[in-house]
């Protein structure tokens, strides 16, 4: 309400401590959301470039990282190319 620049380590302590109790989680820092983000995105077929744009990363990055979780390449393109209808 009085504007200005967030304090994390404030919010940290004031606001997300208490929201992942009050949860009735176990206390990770909000920097792991990320990952969660990441596999889900993954897990739900968002492509590799989108989930890189939307988190400032790379796909080269992503890609190492979460590789394990991608679908396998070569079913997943030969899949999209079956469904395509070229007369739409």
């Amino acid at each position: 309400m009085r504007g200005g620049y967030l304090n994390l380590n404030e919010w940290r302590r004031d606001q997300w401590k208490p929201a992942v109790e009050a949860a009735g989680l176990d206390y990770h820092p909000p920097y792991s959301m990320r990952h969660t983000f990441r596999a889900f995105s993954i897990a739900a077929s968002v492509p590799t470039f989108l989930i890189a744009c939307q988190m400032g990363t790379s796909v080269e990055q992503i890609e190492k990282t979460y590789g394990h979780l991608l679908p396998d390449a070569a079913d997943y393109t030969r899949g999209q190319l079956d469904a395509f209808d070229v007369q739409s």
